[in-house]
C-alpha cells in the first residue's frame, strides 16, 4: 500500500515498487503495464501520480511507451545487446525523458518543494489569511477580471522587446514577436 506520510512521494513509491517487480523480475520483458486509469484506480491516487511515476521509470530505462498500446517492460541490456543479427538493436542506457527531469525539477528528494519550484509548503501558509485576502481581492470591480489571467503565452512583452537587440548577437536576428521568454527550462 502506498503511504501519504512516508518521506517519498506518491509518484516515487509507486515507480519504486514496479521498478522493484521489474527487476526481480515479477514483471517479465515485454509485460504490459496497466493503463494510466487502472494503475490510479488499484493504487488509490490520481492518473497524474501514475503519468508521473511511468515517466521516472521510462527515464530508468526500465519500460518504454509503445504510441496507442500503453507502457511495456524493456528487455535488459544483455539481452538487447545479445539481439539475432539483423535486429534494430536498442542503446543500452536509459533514455532522457524531458518530462521526468521538467518534473523533478519542482521537488527536491523526499518530495519536499524545491526553492525555486515558486511553491510553499502548505505548512508555511496562513490558509485563512489567504483566503480572506483572496476574497477581498476577487470582490473589487478592479482586479477581480484581472484575477484569473495568465498574462501573455509568450512572456512579458517590454522583455521581448528588450532581449530583440540581443538576439542579433546570437546570428539570429528576431523581432519581438518572433521570442517567446520561459524560466525553468
Amino acid at each position: 500500500m502506498l503511504s501519504r506520510h512516508a518521506a517519498a512521494t506518491l509518484t516515487e513509491q509507486l515507480a519504486q515498487r514496479y521498478a522493484e517487480r521489474i527487476r526481480e523480475r515479477l514483471l517479465a520483458p515485454g509485460a504490459r503495464l496497466p493503463s494510466v486509469r487502472d494503475c490510479a484506480q488499484r493504487h488509490g491516487v490520481s492518473p497524474h501520480t501514475v503519468v508521473a511515476a511511468y515517466d521516472l521509470l521510462l527515464a530508468q530505462g526500465l519500460i518504454e511507451a509503445r504510441r496507442q498500446r500503453g507502457f511495456f517492460v524493456r528487455a535488459p541490456a544483455a539481452a538487447r545487446e545479445a539481439a539475432p543479427p539483423g535486429t534494430m538493436r536498442t542503446p543500452a542506457a536509459a533514455p532522457v525523458d524531458a518530462a521526468a527531469l521538467i518534473r523533478s525539477m519542482f521537488h527536491a528528494p523526499g518530495g519536499r518543494p524545491a526553492p525555486g519550484g515558486g511553491t510553499l509548503p502548505p505548512e508555511w501558509l496562513d490558509l485563512s489569511l489567504l483566503a480572506g485576502t483572496l476574497r477581498r481581492l476577487l470582490a473589487t470591480e478592479r482586479l477581480a477580471p484581472l484575477a484569473l489571467l495568465y498574462g501573455d503565452p509568450a512572456g512579458d512583452p517590454r522583455l521581448r522587446a528588450a532581449a530583440t537587440p540581443k538576439s542579433a548577437s546570437f546570428c539570429a536576428s528576431a523581432a519581438p514577436e518572433q521570442l517567446v521568454t520561459t524560466q525553468g527550462a
